[in-house]
């Protein structure tokens, strides 16, 4: 009768683990078997985290703000931008409200703020969230105040012609015009493109463009030959 093996050594998936080998003593794979490890553990979706995390998150946004905004604003930070749903969010956002970590502002505006409680809860237990999902979330906030803050300062139009379209940047400084930006382009999407790419930074593009102009010389010729 043939004798029968557990495993064969020519099979690479039945290849047993070096720590098995001494129950095997004749059983010696050609080659190290690969263990495969994850250098950073596997996180759970922002869509599924529980609910108390998202009451940190909606705290710790609006502590790194520093200022009251709008309720649509952080609606559009946290569930428009895709970190968490839309039942999480209206959760996290009456519970606080309720638990006085929140407070709403009576005018029409409605902004909220933190208060000493809300302030609290993102200082102390921030460290429950991960880092990566607070960096994303934090990131996103940044991004999306600075882009309404300039917004408020400037304003983009678009001239469409049978030649192409023309993108217009206006920039106003206490209800009066600054300078005005006007570049052609050959369609409507690249200049929408383009004024997308304008408006991640405008402060820092149109300080490109001062500084330029205050640097610039003239061109310089060369009269060794003359």
């Amino acid at each position: 009768m043939e004798e029968q093996t557990l495993f064969s050594i020519s099979d690479p998936e039945l290849v047993p683990l070096p720590g098995q080998l001494a129950f095997f003593p004749d059983a010696k794979p050609a080659a190290p078997v690969v263990h495969k490890t994850r250098q950073y553990p596997e996180l759970k979706p922002m869509r599924l985290l529980d609910p108390h995390l998202v009451r940190i998150l909606l705290c710790l946004v609006l502590h790194r703000l520093n200022a009251p905004i709008a309720e649509g604003w952080l609606y559009d930070i946290l569930v428009t931008a895709g970190h968490i749903n839309f039942f999480l969010y209206t959760d996290a956002l009456g519970f606080l409200l309720e638990n006085d970590s929140l407070q709403q502002s009576q005018d029409e505006k409605q902004l909220l703020s933190l208060t000493e409680k809300g302030r609290a809860c993102a200082v102390d237990m921030y460290r429950y969230v991960p880092k990566v999902m607070r960096d994303r979330v934090v990131l996103t906030a940044l991004r999306y105040v600075a882009r309404k803050k300039a917004m408020q300062e400037m304003s983009v139009t678009y001239e469409e012609s049978a030649e192409g379209c023309m993108l217009c940047v206006r920039c106003d400084d206490r209800m009066r015009e600054m300078f005005t930006l006007r570049i052609h382009t050959p369609a409507k999407a690249a200049a929408e493109e383009l004024a997308e790419r304008i408006m991640r930074n405008p402060a820092a593009f149109f300080g490109k463009i001062l500084d330029s102009a205050l640097h610039n010389e003239e061109e310089s010729f060369d009269l060794r030959d003359n």
